[in-house]
């Protein structure tokens, strides 16, 4: 889900950028590190989509069926996941009227993905 996410940000925030965001890496998903070589706007956006995916896994992993074996989910699977952590993250901003673009362009770029 990580590689499909940071697919989707290089291919799209940060197309035109030299030197910019190549990759997330478990270390800032794990500590909430800023990641560098992001659009100023786009950062907060994106941490704050990184931290409701997890939120969302760790949900999902306590409440699902365990059957005794490894469970491997389709491109289109993770990224219809990420369409709607970032819906649900798209509305709770602008309720608080912040910005949205970069999650917009995001949730272009995977439902890209999924047609």
């Amino acid at each position: 889900m990580w590689a499909l996410l940071s697919e989707v940000i290089v291919g799209d925030l940060d197309q035109r950028r030299a030197g910019g965001f190549r990759s997330i890496h478990a270390f800032h998903v794990m500590y909430n590190l800023d990641i560098q070589g992001l659009n100023p706007g786009s950062g907060a956006q994106i941490a704050s989509l990184i931290q409701d995916i997890k939120r969302i896994l760790i949900s999902k992993r306590y409440t699902r069926c365990t059957t005794g074996r490894a469970v491997r989910y389709g491109r289109q699977r993770l990224a219809s996941n990420l369409i709607i952590a970032t819906k649900k993250l798209i509305g709770l901003r602008t309720y608080q009227g912040k910005g949205v673009g970069a999650l917009e362009r995001l949730q272009d770029s995977l439902t890209q993905i999924i047609q």
